[in-house]
C-alpha cells in the first residue's frame, strides 16, 4: 500500500491531491505540454493512404498485412455476418478491403490503436481499473454504429471510430494512478474528477489523432448539458445516446423510457422500442472488435 494511502475502510475527505491533479492537467493542456498517446506508425500510414479517394487497394493490403493483428481484425470483419452476406469467406486483404470499405478499414485501424494502447507496459498494472473501460469503448462503439445506421444521420463506420475513442480521456487519467495514490484510492473522488475532465482530455487526444471535427466535438461535449451545445452535428447526439444506452439495462423499461424522453433521442426520432433494438444490434460489435 502506498505510504500516503489511508487504512482500508477509511473514508477519504482530503481532496487536495485531486485538486493538484486537476491543476496539473489544466496547466499541461493550456501550455500544450500534455503528453498525449500517439498512434502506431502503421495506423498513420493507413490513414495517409486513405486520404486519397483513389487509393491503391493492393498497397493498403500490404500495409494491413504488416501487422498480423490488424490484418486479422479486417478479415474477421469482412467474414462476419454483417459484411459477408452470401459471399464466400475470404483470406485476401484486398477482397476484404473491397467488402468492408475504406471507412471501416479506418475504424479497424483505430481499434488496433486502442488495442496497442491496452497492451502498453505502463498500463498492465492498472488492468483492474482499465478492463471495464476497454470493454465499454467497444460497447459504445457498437451502439454508435447501430444508432447511425438506424437514424441515417451519420456515417456508421465513422461513428464506430468515435465510439471506440470516446473514453480515451478516462483511460489517460487512469494512467496517472501511481502518481496520485490518495485520489485513486477514493472511487467517489476519482469518478467525479474523471466525469469532469475526461471529455476535454479525450477531445484533445482525438484532435492529436486527426479525428474529424464533428468527432472531436462529440467527444469533448459528450457530458455537456443539451442547452449548452450548438447542435451543429448529430454526431454528438448519437454519442450521448450510445453512452446512455451503455449504462441502461435492456430490462429496465423505466430507464429506457427516461432516456427516450431526453432531447437527443427526440431529435433523432428514437422511442424506447427503437432504443431496445439498438442495444441488441450494438452488442454484437463487442465480439467483432475483440
Amino acid at each position: 500500500m502506498p505510504q500516503d494511502a489511508p487504512a482500508p475502510g477509511t473514508q477519504l475527505h482530503d481532496t487536495s491531491e485531486a485538486f493538484q491533479l486537476v491543476q496539473d492537467l489544466a496547466s499541461q493542456l493550456s501550455s500544450g505540454e500534455l503528453r498525449l498517446p500517439s498512434l502506431p506508425e502503421v495506423v498513420i500510414r493507413i490513414r495517409k493512404t486513405l486520404q486519397n479517394p483513389d487509393f491503391d487497394a493492393d498497397e493498403l493490403g500490404r500495409q494491413l498485412g504488416s501487422e498480423p493483428v490488424l490484418a486479422g481484425s479486417v478479415l474477421k470483419l469482412a467474414n462476419s455476418v454483417t459484411y459477408r452476406r452470401n459471399a464466400a469467406e475470404t483470406a485476401s486483404l484486398t477482397a476484404a478491403i473491397a467488402r468492408i470499405g475504406a471507412s471501416m478499414v479506418r475504424s479497424a485501424s483505430m481499434n488496433f490503436a486502442m488495442q496497442q494502447l491496452q497492451a502498453a507496459k505502463q498500463f498492465r498494472h492498472l488492468e483492474p481499473l482499465l478492463k471495464p473501460e476497454w470493454r465499454r469503448s467497444k460497447l459504445v462503439a457498437g451502439l454508435c454504429h447501430a444508432l447511425a445506421r438506424r437514424t441515417r444521420r451519420a456515417n456508421p463506420d465513422e461513428m464506430l471510430m468515435i465510439g471506440l475513442v470516446h473514453n480515451v480521456g478516462r483511460i489517460f487519467i487512469l494512467s496517472h494512478a501511481e502518481h496520485y495514490p490518495i485520489t485513486f484510492s477514493n472511487p467517489a473522488v476519482l469518478e467525479d474528477l474523471m466525469s469532469h475532465w475526461h471529455p476535454t482530455i479525450g477531445g484533445a487526444i482525438a484532435e492529436s489523432w486527426g479525428l474529424p471535427e464533428a468527432g472531436m466535438q462529440a467527444i469533448a461535449q459528450q457530458c455537456t448539458p443539451d442547452d449548452q451545445q450548438d447542435h451543429r452535428h448529430p454526431v454528438t447526439d448519437i454519442l450521448q445516446i450510445a453512452v446512455g444506452l451503455a449504462d441502461c439495462p435492456a430490462e429496465d423499461a423505466a430507464a429506457l423510457d427516461g432516456l427516450a424522453a431526453t432531447p437527443g433521442p427526440r431529435r433523432l426520432g428514437l422511442d424506447a422500442a427503437a432504443l431496445v433494438e439498438t442495444q441488441g444490434d450494438g452488442a454484437e460489435w463487442v465480439d467483432l472488435l475483440s
